[in-house]
């Protein structure tokens, strides 16, 4: 069913996204400007401008799911470039 696990690569889209975007729009993203393959089992992060929304894109046996979050309050972090930070929210 619902699969994210440690062992998969995760890769941030440092540009704001606007969240209206669904799955084709997001695996263009994917192809397009981080030279991804949308179905090769990898999570593909998206953040708004105001940071306090957050789209994951990941391809699973049998298709592909986004998973979405939007914070009541605060803001997403951001990690620093070369770092293994994960995205967590600020208050």
């Amino acid at each position: 069913m619902f699969n994210l696990e440690r062992r998969l690569r995760y890769w941030l889209y440092s540009e704001p996204t606007d969240m209206r975007k669904s799955f084709h729009t997001l695996c263009g993203l994917v192809r397009n400007k981080i030279g991804g393959d949308p179905m090769n089992g990898d999570v593909y992060i998206f953040v708004n401008k105001r940071r306090n929304r957050i789209k994951l894109l990941h391809y699973e046996t049998g298709g592909m799911v986004i998973y979405s979050k939007m914070l009541d309050r605060g803001t997403f972090g951001m990690p620093i470039p070369g770092s293994k930070d994960v995205v967590l929210p600020q208050s």
